[in-house]
């Protein structure tokens, strides 16, 4: 005999498993009470069907979504004419769509139904109001003056491409490109330094800020980004910024511990675990960066190259001193 409250007790547990994970994410942890309610309450529940698209590429972005019951892929092409390519996967209780919220940017990949799914989602009006409102903080330029003269100065991101960095910046800021931020959160998690994170005109750096807070990293925004930087207090110079490898400086702007031939926007994409925010103007950075690393893929392939042939001869030599030292002994 089947229990029939067998189906509503497995509900129960499946929306007791998301609720609670939702409740904790460092996000929504900053939220009012009252806040959490009406988020609750506005939820909308969507089911997909396997190989349905939830949106494609280039849309405009007007929900944010958690998954509550199945996986969707992440996929982009590089460039229009380019072969889509799947860069991750995203499962149950993970969210994302919050990137072209914030950034008002269009959505920079296609969310693809793996399995049959349901999500909820919230629109953009709401998420604005009720959950980007309360969870973001920020910071007024002549307060981060009064924060830079402090013994413990705080660590100033900004977020812009490498070429507007170069052209003018915070002093003692460190350049880290939007797109590349989600591949530096290990060694960001590390940092015990204050964190503040600036781009052009501050709509991007709220996207950033969300990914560091979700990722427990405490952030705060420049009101305004670069606008409100006066001119005569900016600098120009080229961006460099450390890479953990025993404390050496690097010009090229992320870092990833598997090989250099790898291409670089999936590399940069498949640690992503929210699916919004190239423009052309990361595209033609990361074609450059791209081709730049293929270059010193190909040097350090011909230096293994000539280490191998190096060990070779001396392995050959250890061996004849082997024999030489065998009939020395036996000799004697």
């Amino acid at each position: 005999m089947i229990d029939n409250n067998e189906g509503s007790e497995k509900e129960a547990k499946s929306k007791g498993d998301w609720m609670s994970t939702l409740l904790k994410s460092p996000i929504f942890q900053r939220l009012p009470a009252m806040n959490l309610q009406q988020v609750i309450m506005s939820l909308q529940e969507i089911k997909l069907n396997k190989g349905e698209v939830l949106f494609r590429q280039g849309d405009i972005g007007d929900y944010y979504y958690l998954v509550r019951e199945g996986r969707c892929t992440l996929s982009r092409k590089a460039t229009e004419r380019a072969k889509e390519i799947i860069l991750t996967e995203l499962g149950e209780n993970e969210t994302f769509g919050e990137d072209a919220l914030l950034s008002g940017e269009p959505r920079s990949m296609t969310i693809t139904a793996a399995t049959d799914m349901v999500l909820s989602r919230i629109d953009k009006e709401r998420f604005i109001k009720l959950i980007k409102t309360p969870a973001l903080k920020y910071i007024t330029y002549p307060k981060l003056l009064e924060e830079q003269a402090k013994d413990t100065a705080p660590l100033i991101l900004d977020i812009r491409p490498v070429n507007k960095y170069n052209e003018t910046h915070i002093e003692g800021s460190r350049n880290l490109p939007f797109f590349s931020l989600r591949m530096q959160l290990k060694d960001l998690k590390k940092e015990t330094k204050k964190i503040i994170i600036i781009c052009a005109d501050g709509t991007l750096s709220e996207a950033a800020a969300f990914t560091l807070i979700r990722n427990k990293i405490d952030a705060v925004i420049l009101k305004g980004g670069m606008q409100n930087v006066p001119k005569n207090t900016s600098y120009a110079g080229e961006a460099t910024f450390t890479i953990d490898d025993n404390d050496q400086k690097s010009h090229i702007f992320f870092e990833r511990g598997e090989t250099a031939s790898e291409d670089i926007s999936s590399t940069i994409d498949q640690q992503t675990n929210s699916p919004d925010s190239l423009n052309q103007e990361t595209e033609l950075d990361l074609q450059k960066e791209n081709t730049h690393l293929k270059a010193e893929n190909t040097r350090l392939s011909n230096e293994l190259d000539s280490a191998k042939k190096q060990y070779r001869m001396l392995y050959k030599q250890t061996e004849k001193l082997k024999g030489i030292l065998d009939k020395l002994k036996s000799s004697k």
